[in-house]
C-alpha cells in the first residue's frame, strides 16, 4: 500500500488587542499570538468599541414671588391708613402687566387683605376696582409706603412694581372714602298773583366739603382791620360759602379766632364768599383785590392755598350829641357827646367833641353876659 501523507498548513491566529472605553473608564486586553508550522497565515483584524461619556446638569427651580396689601376706608380722607381705619370686604382686585395685560383678579377678605402669590420675577401693576359709593382717596401721601394709597384716584391704577425671586412686597394698596350724599328739598315761593311756583335747589349732606378726588386745602381769616391791612384781630361766627368749578356750594362758618378751611378740594378755580358781612363794616381786603365781598381763588394740584383773607373795618365812627337844660342859664343847652366806633378813635373824637362843645358854650355865655350889661 502507497503511502499517504496529511500534510496541515501552519495556522496563525493573531488576536488584536481590544480597548473599551466607558464614561471616562478604560479597560485593556492584550493581544494574544498561536503559531502552528509556517504555513498560511488568517489574520482577523482588530476591533475596537468606544462609548462616549455622557454628562447631565440639573438647573435649581426659580423661587415664586408675591404682592399684596388691602383696601381701606380713609374715613378722616387724609390719603393715610390710621390705626382705627378698618379694610372692605369683597372688593375686586386685577393683577396686570405693566403695559395692561390682565393677568389674575380676585376679591378682598377680612379687614380688606389681598394677595396674589406664585408670581414669576418681574414686573406688574394692580388695577382697584371702585366698590359702589366709594371714590378712590388722595395718592402717595407721606414717605410711609406701607400706610399710603397707591391707586390713582380716576384710574385705580398703581404703578410698576419689581419682584425678585422669593419677594413679598405688602405694600400695594388703595384708600377709598365715600361720596358726599345729597338731597333735593323744595322751596316754595310766593308771587304776587298768589301763584305757587316750586323751585328746588341741591343741599350737600354734610354741610362741611366732602368732594371727591381731594388733593387740597383754601381758606385763612375774616379780621378787622382799616385800609391798608392784610391781616388783624379775627372775627368769630361769620359764614362762608365755597363754590366749585362745577357749581357746587358749600358753607362753613369761622371759628373763634376767626379762622376758617375748605378742604379735600380738587384742582381748579373757586370762588369764596361772606354771606353776611358784620353788621355796617366795610369789605377793606380782598386777596383779589375786588374788596366786594367774594374773591377768586386758584388751587394747584397737590397744594393749600391759605391766603383767602377778607378784611371788615368797624362801622363808621359818628358823634351823636345830646342836648339838656342848663339849670344855672336856661337859655345855654349844654351839649354831651355821644361816640360810637372803635376804641382808640372813639376816644379821639370824643375829646374833640368835648372841645368844640366847651368852645360853643363858653361863646353862649359871653353873648348872655352881652346881653345883661
Amino acid at each position: 500500500p502507497g503511502e499517504t501523507t496529511t500534510t496541515t498548513a501552519a495556522t496563525t491566529t493573531t488576536t488584536a488587542a481590544t480597548t473599551t472605553t466607558t464614561a471616562g473608564t478604560t479597560t485593556t486586553t492584550a493581544a494574544t499570538t498561536t503559531t502552528t508550522t509556517p504555513a498560511e497565515t488568517t489574520t482577523t483584524a482588530a476591533t475596537t468599541s468606544t462609548t462616549a461619556a455622557t454628562t447631565s446638569t440639573t438647573t435649581p427651580a426659580v423661587k415664586p414671588a408675591k404682592l399684596g396689601d388691602r383696601v381701606f376706608i380713609d374715613t378722616n380722607r387724609n390719603g393715610v391708613q390710621d390705626p382705627t381705619e378698618i379694610g372692605i370686604v369683597g372688593a375686586r382686585v386685577n393683577l396686570e402687566t405693566c403695559a395692561g395685560a390682565a393677568l389674575r383678579s380676585t376679591l378682598t377678605i377680612a379687614d380688606g387683605r389681598y394677595e396674589f402669590a406664585n408670581l414669576a420675577p418681574g414686573q406688574y401693576r394692580v388695577r382697584f376696582e371702585l366698590p359702589t359709593g366709594y371714590d378712590f382717596t388722595r395718592r402717595l401721601v407721606g414717605t410711609d409706603t406701607g400706610l399710603d394709597s397707591d391707586a390713582d384716584q380716576t384710574s385705580g391704577v398703581t404703578g410698576c412694581v419689581t419682584l425678585v425671586a422669593d419677594q413679598f412686597d405688602p405694600t400695594v394698596d388703595a384708600g377709598l372714602v365715600e361720596k358726599p350724599t345729597v338731597t333735593t328739598t323744595p322751596i316754595i315761593v310766593l308771587v304776587p298773583t298768589t301763584t305757587v311756583v316750586a323751585t328746588t335747589t341741591t343741599v350737600p349732606t354734610p354741610t362741611t366739603p366732602t368732594i371727591p378726588v381731594a388733593t387740597g386745602c383754601i381758606g385763612d381769616k375774616v379780621f378787622e382791620g382799616k385800609a391798608g391791612d392784610k391781616d388783624g384781630k379775627g372775627i368769630p361766627g361769620i359764614t362762608l360759602v365755597l363754590i366749585t368749578p362745577d357749581g357746587v356750594s358749600f358753607s362753613t362758618t369761622t371759628d373763634g379766632n376767626g379762622l376758617y378751611l375748605f378742604c379735600t378740594l380738587k384742582p381748579g378755580v373757586y370762588t369764596v364768599r361772606v354771606t353776611v358781612p358784620p353788621a355796617g363794616a366795610k369789605n377793606i381786603y380782598t386777596l383779589d383785590g375786588k374788596n366786594n365781598n367774594a374773591t377768586s381763588v386758584k388751587l394747584d394740584a397737590g397744594r393749600d392755598n391759605l391766603d383767602a383773607d377778607f378784611g371788615y373795618e368797624p362801622k363808621n365812627i359818628q358823634v351823636q350829641p345830646t342836648v339838656v337844660e342848663n339849670p344855672d342859664f336856661p337859655e345855654t343847652p349844654v351839649i354831651t357827646p355821644s361816640v360810637t366806633g372803635s376804641d382808640g378813635t372813639r376816644q379821639a373824637l370824643a375829646a374833640l367833641a368835648m372841645i368844640l362843645t366847651g368852645a360853643g358854650l363858653v361863646g353862649l355865655l359871653r353873648s348872655r353876659r352881652e346881653r345883661l350889661q
